[in-house]
């Protein structure tokens, strides 16, 4: 019940958000393209952090 009432307030802040932003393009652009960017520096710094914490040296995590 709660599921659904969230589900259908994002699906209805969703259709509000596009049709403002389709009137402005370049604006729509430029959030479209940042969000693409922050999704995959997140993806690289997990994959950073999981190589340091798999694949590292032992000497390396070591803090003497």
């Amino acid at each position: 019940m709660l599921l659904n009432k969230l589900n259908h307030f994002g699906d209805r802040l969703e259709d509000i958000a596009r049709g403002r932003l389709s009137r402005y393009p370049i604006i729509y652009a430029f959030i479209g393209g940042t969000g693409v960017v922050i999704f995959w520096r997140g993806i690289w710094h997990t994959v950073d952090f999981l190589m340091i914490c798999f694949f590292a040296s032992p000497n390396l995590l070591s803090s003497t």
